[in-house]
């Protein structure tokens, strides 16, 4: 009888064995953690304010309405975020296989081959349709650096070199066109940049398919994450633009991809730190607020990886290291400018103009360093609740001025803080909700024009525009496409992550693939120059079809 029965409680123990490995949810998951609760509570709540607080700051609601509406969606939230949760325990075993066997190297080569050919001819009949790619403002002033044209004006206040338009996705575009000058027009040599562009997203996009393969995705899984990637148009409508933004999200995908190498157990090898560091420089260079994003990412894992802390400190020092010779000695010696000022406290502008404009309280001393800046009346008459632009280009602003007395500018910022707080939460909240609240919604893309504002042709003459149809699907879908859920995607899969595991060490580690999008977040909400700019986050709408798996390999964070 006693044999008989442990026979039984053997074989229901391999039954669960087996459940666990297929995804299924164990006993000890069935049951919400108390730590767990609180981090869905604090998730739904941020929810609810992400909602409905610009309503607020624009008075379009009152306090107290605004008050029992947060209230009323973060309670909404938090019981859809919980079944979402429970339901995600036994969703595992659809995103990963149960088999602890390892995928052979040729499989993973082979779906890394089809991967890159299929968005590879996707991204090159997007660029044919729009030859010979398509620019901005932003792209023509770089390209005047490149031809080494005037471009000054008073929404471009440099001449030369400048590193205001990172300087490196400059020097690779003049590469280029040194390189194809013999084909004797820009036309081509911008096309020629921008196929080598888009052949780079398309090889970062396709290493990360491989990737899941690599880590045990079930093939339907792999198959709609390739498609997913193949038939978005806002891909599409991104990598054909000449804009730094665009490989610089790619290499911030690798990078949120790598990080999942530092939750368990096995230490990284050499190999995977070169990797890191590679990929942490990598996203300074792409974007002058891409060097605050890596400090925090490897500042945070200095702090959480224990184990790691020797290896991780030398990582950090010879990214610091190179990035100084970079923004000093080499910029110097190739007299290239830096970016002003202005261009990193587009927050604190806009909080100033505010207090202006609603007549807040400034100390007379700081009124006249305010002077020295732009005339007090032109802060009031050049404010835009969405965009600090207006001020920085505005023809009186003084770049010289603000640029050789930054602390006192901070500290006039700071001392009107104090007295004026609920206008500089106002101010705030309007110029960056864009990229926090759900379901807002802002252009995809660019129009149809290329270099110098001049039209861009279609090879193929059927009219095929992705940024069009990734606006009509915005239009359509707004909580999908929306800029402002972006952020969000990630945001669930970082809650999921940590409410999986147990243990607040792990909870805190399972947090390193999502440090960069949160990095990249926080500098948008200290310096934004716009309320929304889709561009500025479009890494994190190449990471969504990957978040299932690095959710699923949250899991196994030790």
């Amino acid at each position: 009888m006693n044999n008989t029965q442990d026979s039984t409680d053997n074989s229901r123990k391999v039954h669960l064995r087996k459940r666990d490995a297929s995804g299924a949810p164990s006993a000890a998951h069935r049951k919400l953690q108390p730590s767990s609760v609180a981090i869905l509570a604090v998730s739904a709540l941020l929810y609810g304010i992400a909602s409905t607080l610009p309503l607020y700051a624009q008075y379009a609601i009152t306090f107290p309405l605004w008050v029992l509406a947060c209230v009323g969606i973060s309670g909404v939230a938090f019981v859809i975020i919980t079944a979402f949760y429970k339901a995600s325990l036994r969703m595992r075993g659809f995103v990963r296989t149960a088999s602890d066997e390892g995928v052979p190297k040729s499989s993973v080569r082979r779906v890394f081959l089809l991967s890159f050919a299929l968005i590879e001819l996707a991204f090159l009949f997007a660029l044919l349709s729009n030859y010979p790619g398509l620019c901005s403002p932003d792209s023509n002033a770089t390209l005047s650096q490149v031809n080494g044209q005037d471009y000054y004006s008073d929404s471009n206040r440099y001449e030369g070199l400048t590193n205001a338009h990172p300087i490196f996705y400059t020097f690779l575009i003049w590469l280029v066109f040194k390189g194809t000058a013999f084909l004797g027009s820009q036309e081509a040599s911008l096309f020629v940049f921008m196929f080598l562009q888009i052949t780079f997203v398309a090889a970062a996009l396709a290493w990360c398919v491989s990737w899941l393969a690599r880590t045990g995705a079930r093939k339907g899984y792999v198959a709609g994450a390739l498609a997913f990637v193949v038939l978005s148009p806002v891909i599409a409508a991104h990598v054909i633009i000449l804009w730094k933004d665009i490989p610089f999200a790619a290499v911030l995908l690798l990078l949120t991809v790598h990080l999942t190498e530092y939750r368990g157990r096995v230490k990284p090898t050499i190999k995977q730190l070169v990797v890191l560091g590679t990929l942490l420089l990598f996203v300074s260079i792409f974007r002058n607020n891409g060097y605050y994003v890596a400090l925090f990412t490897v500042a945070f894992m200095i702090v959480f990886q224990t184990g790691l802390r020797k290896q991780l400190l030398a990582v950090a020092a010879v990214l610091v290291l190179l990035m100084s010779l970079f923004q000093g000695p080499i910029q110097s010696a190739l007299s290239i400018s830096k970016g002003h000022f202005a261009e990193s406290v587009g927050i604190p502008l806009q909080q100033l103009a505010a207090t202006v404009v609603a007549e807040g309280e400034i100390d007379s001393h700081d009124q006249e360093v305010l002077e020295e800046i732009l005339p007090l009346q032109e802060w009031a008459d050049s404010y835009n609740p969405s965009t600090s632009n207006p001020i920085k280009q505005n023809v009186l602003f003084n770049d010289d001025y603000l640029d050789n007395h930054k602390g006192e500018f901070l500290g006039v910022w700071a001392r009107t803080l104090t007295k004026n707080f609920s206008t500089y939460v106002r101010a705030w909240v309007l110029e960056t909700y864009g990229y926090w609240q759900p379901g807002y919604s802002t252009w995809i893309g660019r129009l149809t024009e290329t270099a110098n504002d001049t039209p861009a042709k279609d090879f193929f003459g059927i009219g095929y525009k992705p940024q069009f149809i990734a606006n009509a699907f915005l239009t359509l879908l707004p909580a999908f496409f929306g800029m402002g859920s972006l952020i969000w995607f990630s945001l669930v899969a970082l809650v999921l992550s940590v409410s999986f595991v147990r243990g607040w060490k792990r909870k805190v580690k399972a947090l390193t693939p999502y440090i960069p999008a949160l990095g990249l977040l926080g500098t948008l909400l200290i310096a934004a120059p716009i309320v929304s700019d889709y561009r500025y986050i479009f890494a994190l709408y190449l990471v969504i079809p990957f978040l299932p798996q690095i959710v699923a390999l949250g899991r196994e964070t030790k």
